[in-house]
């Protein structure tokens, strides 16, 4: 490339930006304060989030805090810890349910399990009985031979 088509390249590129750039002078200052601005009310919202945190701490810390003592085990006259029979029961139902197929290549069989547990325990001076029943189901997958 010579001078001449090196001046004449100069030439566009100024003219080119010029025409593109020349629309943007003065803007700056006003968008640097723009920011500013936002940046202020980001400030701003960020302290009193933590205003408001710091309030509910303090309302938090003055609630009186209530006595959460387990309660008593009971006990015979002599002092000695009365200790009441506890009951445990489980009952189960095992169901085959046939061949599933994960995909064309996996049979697998499949079981369904069916449980109950039963604990019961009765207080030795009232005599009153409380039992808790807890169900649970399973699905069981066993893989197969495929041939």
């Amino acid at each position: 490339m010579n001078n001449e088509e090196e001046d004449q390249l100069d030439l566009l590129l100024r003219e080119h930006f010029a025409d593109a750039l020349d629309g943007q002078l003065g803007k700056a200052p006003a968008a640097f304060a723009e920011l500013r601005s936002r940046q202020n009310w980001r400030i701003a919202g960020i302290g009193a989030s933590l205003a408001a945190a710091a309030a509910i701490a303090v309302v938090v810390s003055n609630f009186p805090i209530t006595d959460r003592t387990a309660p008593s085990i009971p006990s015979d006259p002599s002092g000695k810890v009365a200790i009441a029979p506890v009951e445990y029961r489980t009952a189960w139902q095992s169901t085959d349910s046939g061949t599933v197929y994960l995909d064309a290549d996996s049979p697998m069989r499949s079981i369904h399990r069916t449980q109950v547990e039963v604990v019961e325990w009765t207080d030795p001076s009232t005599h009153a009985t409380i039992q808790i029943a807890i169900p649970r189901e399973e699905t069981v997958l066993v893989s197969l031979n495929s041939y």
